[in-house]
């Protein structure tokens, strides 16, 4: 029988299907594996999790493992979501630094893609990471640390799945803290670029919403702690309208599903991500793109968008705009670079948005995009590969842990080919 991804565009035809609860039931299945792959809650729109023959889920490797006050700090099983996790740190009066804008995804499946959040000060989620914990090909276990051993661990964090099985992961904790979300509407396109840096700065976290129709941008969404000042005033200025009821990225979508605005401030777990833990996000019915692009480019690459929005448009439910800060991880796209993502949510016709897709990423050619790992591009795998300085040193740590190529698919064997 034929498993999918979380929207149904991808198809896996495995030999072998299994979901182990377990470290131990992980280390008997790799080691009886002539090839194998492990899916979270299987988010990712490509084929960088397909497996050819055995295929493990990691939905039932759930738990917190321990918690460390002192350190500040949580062990816990690669396959729990960022919402279970977060209502038990928040239980605790813990919390993450930042999470990503849905709370359904897996600890382990973001932290492999560089899944990421928002900010000028966030970093994407590997960041949060301080210690893996993966099965090797012969069944092993391989501990990384990131204060005991930071080249290795730089080079396993972003592993794309291509080291072993990552079975528990270490994550840094922060005091339990609030956020207040309020959204401000139809601002000029011309007045938001001219302000970008300044509008991506007002709060905690901030996204900017356009369906790249007319000259508006749609939203602003301004995630900011309560003790930081108000946007009202700068964004007012701009002509942005403060929203006086709750709103959908998508505004004729009911936000019934979206986390807490109009300025009432709530737990971070319930604010930082733009939808509800408690309710299960619409899936199956669009594809996503995004682009990482140097914050240096990026009014320039947000302008030249706009010159071709009118030959993407059709195809589009919404875009997002945000910001992401530099990290060490050699595989992440913000590695040594601040960086803004261009996230786009694709209608789900497949044969329209890859004829698109050569287009959006011709326009954004001169402003160094990388695509993030677990969207849809559709750059040469090799292109994308070589634009990974760290490559060369990721592909050694692969041939050391991983010498026949048990966790590798035809996608990561394209990427990573000489």
């Amino acid at each position: 029988m034929a498993n999918t991804n979380w929207a149904g565009n991808i198809e896996y035809f495995p030999t072998d299907f299994h979901q182990p609860s377990s470290t131990e039931e992980v280390q008997d299945l790799v080691s009886r594996a002539t090839s194998v792959k492990v899916i979270g809650t299987r988010h990712s729109f490509n084929h960088i999790g397909s497996p050819t023959e055995v295929f493990i889920s990691s939905r039932n490797l759930s738990r917190v493992v321990s918690i460390d006050r002192i350190e500040g700090s949580v062990w816990v099983q690669a396959g729990i979501t960022y919402g279970e996790l977060s209502l038990v740190l928040d239980s605790e009066g813990l919390a993450l630094k930042n999470m990503a804008s849905l709370p359904h995804i897996s600890v382990g499946g973001a932290i492999a893609t560089a899944t990421h959040g928002s900010g000028f000060q966030n970093q994407c989620l590997s960041s949060q990471a301080l210690a893996l914990k993966f099965v090797l090909a012969d069944g092993s276990l391989l501990e990384v640390d990131k204060h005991a051993d930071p080249e290795l661990f730089q080079a396993c964090v972003v592993h794309l799945g291509a080291i072993g099985a990552l079975v528990e992961v270490k994550l840094a904790l922060v005091p339990r803290f609030e956020i207040a979300q309020s959204v401000f509407l139809n601002v000029k396109f011309e007045s938001a670029v001219n302000q970008l840096m300044e509008i991506l700065s007002l709060g905690y976290s901030v996204s900017l919403f356009t369906q790249w129709k007319g000259d508006c941008l749609d939203q602003i969404w301004v995630k900011r702690l309560p003790s930081e000042p108000s946007p009202d005033r700068f964004l007012n200025g701009i002509g942005a309208s403060k929203a006086q009821q709750k709103v959908h990225p998508i505004l004729d979508v009911d936000p019934v599903n979206c986390t807490d605005q109009l300025d009432i401030p709530g737990p971070s777990f319930d604010r930082l991500p733009h939808f509800k833990f408690d309710f299960t996000p619409s899936h199956g019915e669009e594809l996503q793109s995004e682009y990482l692009i140097p914050q240096p480019y990026a009014q320039d690459a947000l302008r030249a968008l706009h010159a071709h929005q009118s030959a993407f448009d059709k195809h589009l439910l919404i875009s997002e705009i945000r910001t992401i800060a530099a990290d060490s991880a050699l595989m992440s796209p913000f590695c040594a670079v601040d960086a803004m993502g261009i996230h786009f949510t694709w209608k789900k016709d497949w044969h329209s948005v890859k004829a698109i897709l050569p287009l959006v990423e011709s326009v954004l050619s001169q402003y160094q995009p990388k695509p993030h790992w677990g969207k849809l591009w559709a750059m040469k795998p090799k292109q994308v590969a070589q634009s990974y300085p760290g490559l060369s040193e990721f592909k050694k740590t692969i041939q050391k842990y991983d010498p026949n190529k048990k966790f590798q698919n035809p996608f990561l064997k394209e990427l990573f080919e000489d």
